[in-house]
């Protein structure tokens, strides 16, 4: 549950003193903490919004250009046999091609069939074939760089290729940590390992402080009172919630919600205990920005995100979708308009010619036709 709580976690300048540095950078990452969560909430909810009317108003329709581009295929199988030779034999390498596409891409299984007459072999042996191609390449690939496989290693399967990743890596790290442990370390070296290891331990111990505190106030356990009891649980949950994301922020807002601390009380925080504070707000801002960076984009960086399409900006959401509507009905249109004049043979034999040129030119791509 999130806090309703509306005061500002941040320093207060008492009888106009100024204040420190460390004082300030508190100030800058709680207020960087408390924007990028609403930003976080604010996306959470428009992401909802936009999924279920994308659900509603576009995946029908969705549906129905797949399911068009399906009945293309049937259609063309129909004008197959009537074909010269020459173009049979590309008509039927377009066929299985678009018919392996959504078969794989988008569950049309009912095409199965389709696509093994045209391939002329099973769609479980062409996919074994193209899984032991692209195994023989990752291999090549793989050796390149010295990383060697069994002799008998199932090269059609993914996992091969990742384990033998995995125990390279693990090998060179052993080889790393190995030489590191015979390298005599310099008394500067151990001083500072030494110091890294007390600082992530003051780092520890600071959440731990926050959390003890609010636990030694709210725990219900001891609290006689049934409805103070249910009172305290319900605060106890949101309390180890905190604790358990390594969520400062947090801690520091429940202290403030629930033991009607001033926020002016942060001033007394000795420096020692502030730079702690500081570090782990720093790393709070980085996860939560990675978080936002995860909801807004993509894997893909040449194409827009669910998001980008849809809730950008976000009060243009039902815009958006409108936009997209009538572009896949535009499509559902060219789609229904090809589907009738593929009846026609003079337009199939068009189509192909227009197919074998598209090939050549992206044969001669330097992208080897990726795009």
């Amino acid at each position: 549950m999130e806090s309703t709580n509306n005061q500002v976690i941040a320093i207060q300048n008492k009888a106009g003193k100024e204040l420190s540095k460390l004082q300030k950078q508190f100030n800058n990452y709680t207020r960087r903490v408390e924007k990028l969560k609403k930003e976080l909430r604010d996306t959470e909810t428009i992401l909802d919004k936009a999924r279920q009317k994308v659900n509603e108003t576009l995946l029908p329709l969705e549906k129905k250009k797949f399911d068009l581009k399906a009945e293309i295929l049937w259609v063309l199988d129909r004008q197959h046999d009537a074909l010269p030779k020459r173009d049979r034999e590309k008509l039927s390498e377009f066929i299985s091609e678009q018919a392996h596409m959504l078969i794989e891409r988008f569950g049309k299984e009912e095409l199965k069939p389709l696509f093994e007459k045209h391939e002329q072999k099973s769609f479980e042996e062409h996919e074994q074939e193209m899984n032991q191609k692209t195994g023989e390449t990752m291999k090549q690939m793989f050796e390149m760089f010295g990383i060697d496989l069994d002799e008998d290693a199932d090269l059609s399967d993914v996992n091969t290729f990742k384990e033998a990743y995995e125990r390279k890596a693990e090998s060179e790290q052993a080889r790393f940590e190995e030489r590191q442990a015979k390298r005599k370390k310099t008394p500067k070296q151990l001083e500072k390992e030494e110091k890294l290891k007390q600082e992530a331990h003051n780092i520890t111990k600071t959440v731990q402080s926050a959390y003890r505190q609010l636990v030694k106030e709210f725990h219900p356990d001891r609290e006689q009172n049934s409805i103070e009891r249910e009172r305290k649980t319900l605060i106890m949950q949101r309390i180890t919630a905190a604790y358990e994301a390594d969520d400062l922020f947090e801690l520091l807002r429940l202290q403030l919600e629930y033991n009607q601390k001033d926020s002016g009380d942060f001033a007394l925080l000795p420096d020692e205990q502030l730079k702690y504070y500081n570090k782990l707000l720093k790393e709070q801002i980085n996860e939560l920005e990675d978080e936002l960076w995860q909801l807004q984009s993509n894997d893909n960086p040449f194409q827009p995100s669910f998001y980008q399409t849809f809730c950008t900006p976000p009060e243009r959401l039902d815009a958006n979708i409108k936009r997209e509507v009538t572009h896949m009905k535009k499509e559902l249109k060219t789609l229904e308009e090809e589907k009738k004049a593929f009846e026609e043979p003079a337009y199939i034999k068009q189509f192909l010619k227009e197919y074998r040129q598209m090939q050549k030119q992206m044969a001669k791509s330097p992208f080897g036709g990726l795009f």
